[in-house]
């Protein structure tokens, strides 16, 4: 056991195999009541010494529809991804951190902050496969990981209809994270951790919030490098359409104008209800894909305060400008995205149109293009890899490949580019590189990887693992990925676009797939 004084109050945390953990320290207040819908406060003090020994509670959110992922097998498949859904460990009390540290001894380690994927709707920051440990242990970072508000209670806009309370509501999610990064510059000391040397990082929806948060002022000098793996482009919603969704929440409640605080008072399985059924009659779901663009209800808001500017698009975030990013994706992102249903694993070559047609609303001429394309340059391919691959481009690769050329082109940072080619033998080996199997590489946790992160056991997984662990630690130490196990990894740019091809031999390519890249960015507006 060890004991660590925060600016609220003593914790005790525990001490195993070289690494001290604390888990479900409080770093704001509830947000449920009268707080529900405004930015976070900070944590009511204790006095004592409080047991910081398990994670706090889940944001309450949706209990995921898994659907049929691996024939029936859904729960296997996101085994690992966290704990078990249960709506009795939901909780709008939910602002709580964990902490790992190598020490306690007022050391200058640097900081890397997790974001946890699920889009703005889902997850958690007590996941299995981004547990700390060997991070602390190994590369003697401090990690930080973190839950915080979602879906309806940290985006429902209500700032256009009752401006003097909620004008934040739109953002509370992200207010959240910014508040945790100040918790890091306030405590983090006292975890052996250097407030000047903070890293965030985010997989999935995790990528997402690192790139809002790049574009929000009130983030700024509150990090000093950033990781975004595997998400699409991201767009806030403008005030217009986040007011309609408002609108209709109260509507569905029975709340008028005039008493919009009554909101406060609804309880919290009925809010759920009312965004479920919002969504179910706008006949999308939270995170659908419509008009080529991923489709989000409830999400962070445009509203001229928080965030006032998409970010990355048109342009990277000025006010980033000097904060040096690694990027990246895997190949076939949309495996996990669009393989809940099994007959998508074996279409055919009309099935593959349709199928196309569905998600990416081309014309005869364009998806004619696109499909030479491709059918070029994957002579092997079945029907079904070049619906995974493509959508895999259009959703992740060429946004991901948009946003580091935009930053990049602010010439002040440097940009690292990866694209992670090694596959999973998980479920057949039908899923390939998909989504978020990066993940316990990063980590170094290929040994607690389960479910859609774990492939039959190689000796050279463990390699792998110790040298893009290694890369990441180099990154946030000091801002660079390169180390003697990898060859040089350059810096992205538009002239130069240097990728590093994430394998069991891993080695630099300059503007991969190049063709399918130029068809992509022509052939669709995203």
């Amino acid at each position: 056991m060890c004991i660590v004084e925060t600016i609220s109050g003593k914790v005790r945390g525990a001490f195993s195999n070289g690494v001290y953990t604390f888990k479900g320290i409080p770093y704001g207040a509830t947000t449920g009541g009268d707080h529900r819908f405004l930015p976070p406060r900070a944590a009511v003090p204790w006095t004592g010494v409080r047991d910081a020994l398990a994670y706090g509670p889940l944001a309450v959110q949706p209990v995921p529809d898994l659907g049929i992922y691996a024939e029936g097998d859904a729960e296997k498949f996101y085994e690992g991804a966290g704990p078990a859904w249960d709506r009795d460990g939901l909780s709008e009390d939910c602002l709580f951190l964990n902490v790992w540290t190598a020490g306690v001894d007022g050391g200058k380690r640097p900081v890397l902050l997790h974001c946890h994927g699920g889009g703005h709707w889902f997850g958690t920051g007590a996941a299995e496969v981004t547990d700390g440990s060997a991070l602390a242990r190994k590369k003697n970072i401090v990690v930080v990981d973190l839950n915080h508000r979602l879906n309806i209670f940290g985006y429902l806009y209500l700032g256009e209809l009752a401006p003097e309370r909620y004008a934040d509501s739109g953002n509370c999610g992200l207010l959240d994270i910014v508040a945790a990064l100040r918790w890091v510059q306030d405590n983090i000391t006292a975890f052996g951790g250097d407030p000047d040397n903070v890293t965030i990082f985010g997989d999935s929806g995790g990528g997402s919030k690192v790139a809002c948060i790049l574009a929000m002022p009130a983030a700024q000098g509150l990090f000093h490098r950033a990781v975004i793996c595997s998400a699409a482009m991201e767009h806030g919603l403008e005030r217009a359409d986040a007011t309609k969704t408002a609108e209709k929440v109260l509507a569905h409640l029975g709340i008028s104008d005039q008493r919009i605080d009554d909101i406060q008072r609804v309880p919290a399985k009925a809010l759920l209800d009312a965004m479920s059924a919002v969504t179910n009659a706008a006949d999308v779901t939270l995170t659908g894909w419509r008009d080529g663009r991923w489709f989000h209800m409830f999400a962070p808001v445009m509203d001229g305060r928080n965030l006032t500017q998409h970010p990355f698009h048109p342009d990277a975030p000025q006010i980033s400008a000097n904060v040096p990013l690694m990027i990246g994706t895997t190949t076939d992102e949309t495996t996990m995205v669009f393989g809940d249903d099994p007959a998508m694993f074996s279409l055919n070559e009309a099935d593959l149109r349709v199928k196309l047609q569905e998600v990416l609303h081309l014309d005869e001429t364009r998806m004619d293009r696109l499909l030479a394309v491709y059918g070029r340059t994957m002579p092997r391919a079945t029907p079904s890899d070049l619906f995974f691959r493509i959508t895999s481009d259009v959703t992740f690769r060429v946004p991901t490949v948009e946003k580091a050329e935009r930053i990049a082109a602010l010439n002040k940072a440097p940009v690292y580019m990866y694209l992670f080619t090694w596959q999973s033998s998980s479920f057949g080996g039908k899923f390939k590189a998909g989504h978020g199997v990066e993940l316990p590489f990063f980590y170094d946790n290929i040994e607690k990887a389960t479910g859609m992160f774990k492939s039959t056991p190689d000796p050279r997984d463990a390699t792998l693992a110790e040298g893009i662990s290694t890369a990441l630690a180099n990154f946030v130490r000091a801002g660079n990925p390169s180390h003697a196990g990898l060859p040089e990894w350059k810096p992205y740019t538009a002239t130069e676009r240097f990728t590093m091809m994430i394998d069991y031999v891993c080695q630099v390519a300059q503007d991969p797939s190049a063709e399918e890249r130029q068809s992509v960015s022509t052939v669709l507006v995203l």
